[in-house]
Formats: structure tokens, C-alpha cells, sequence
């Protein structure tokens, strides 16, 4: 396989496209189902006059309202990100040992086997690739360029990321 090389550029209209797909499906639906259930035995201890069932469920509401708050804090620290210098331009490179990222606003880079890829997400402008530590790596669908390029790259993670999960399709 051949390594290659993109650069993405991130900015505000990025983080509006990619935002909705930060939450992964599986959170949503547990996050859902814990606040239902919550709510019901809070209310049954309520009624009840339980105090234990209360703040059972009173904790279990505490608990997803921790979730949204701890996500909106990070989907902020994305835009604070981006604020400062109105874009960040992001340098992915391919290879057979795996994804190595600069990041231009620390400076840093950073390396990430691809058995640690769990979903990969298909905009109407980038690529997402999602990580088990939920981190982000956006492609612009822009700097693959030819028919082959997007072919080599959607094999490449065929390939590598075998136990990945795949959400494809332009208009999302």
C-alpha cells in the first residue's frame, strides 16, 4: 500500500457540518434510556414515599444531565478552537502502521493505530474518521481529488479498520 497525504482545513462551517455526528448512536440511545428510566423511579419514589427510589432516580438524572453538559463543554472547546484562529488546517497521513495528525494550533502530532477506529461517517464535504477516545479526524472530500484517490482511501479503511462501523451517504 502506498502512504499519502491530505490537509484539511477546519473551520466553523466544519464544526456545523461534523457536530451532529459527535454524539455516537449508541450514546444517544443510552443516554435516552437512562433518563426515561430515571425519571420513572424518581417519580415512583415520589409517589411512593421512598426516598432511597428518589434519589436513585434523582442520581440517574444527574447523571445524564453530567453527559450533555460534559459534550456541549467540548463541542465549545471545538469552537473556542476555531475561534482563535478562524480556521486550523489538519495534516493526515496514511500509512501501513497508521494515521498520523498535525494539528497547526498546538503544534502537535499525533499517531492512531487503525484497529482504534470505530466509525467512520460520510458528510456532503468530509470524511470522519472517530476513534475509541472519540477523537476526530475530518478529510475534506475536496482534497481527494480523483475517482482512484477516493477509491485508495475508502479501501485503505476496508482493509485496516475491520471492526469499524460505517455510515456512508452525501447529505447528512
Amino acid at each position: 500500500m502506498n502512504s499519502f497525504e491530505t490537509k484539511s482545513i477546519i473551520n466553523k462551517d466544519t464544526v456545523r457540518e461534523v457536530k451532529r455526528h459527535l454524539w455516537r448512536p449508541q450514546d444517544i440511545k443510552r443516554i435516552l434510556l437512562l433518563s426515561v428510566l430515571s425519571t420513572a423511579v424518581a417519580v415512583w419514589g415520589g409517589l411512593n414515599q421512598s426516598i432511597l427510589m428518589f434519589v436513585i432516580g434523582a442520581i440517574g438524572i444527574v447523571v445524564v444531565l453530567v453527559v450533555i453538559i460534559r459534550n456541549i463543554v467540548l463541542q465549545r472547546k471545538m469552537w473556542g478552537k476555531i475561534g482563535k484562529t478562524s480556521a486550523i488546517e489538519q495534516v493526515v497521513s496514511f500509512s501501513e502502521d497508521g494515521i498520523v495528525v498535525f494539528d497547526s494550533v498546538s503544534g502537535g502530532t499525533f499517531t492512531i493505530e487503525y484497529d482504534q477506529a470505530i466509525r467512520f461517517v460520510e458528510t456532503a464535504s468530509f470524511y470522519l474518521l472517530f476513534t475509541y477516545a472519540n477523537q476526530l479526524i475530518a478529510v475534506n472530500k475536496e482534497v481527494l481529488t480523483q475517482k482512484d484517490e477516493t477509491d485508495d482511501f475508502l479501501k485503505l479503511f476496508e482493509e485496516k479498520c475491520t471492526s469499524i462501523k460505517w455510515k456512508k451517504g452525501g447529505k447528512q
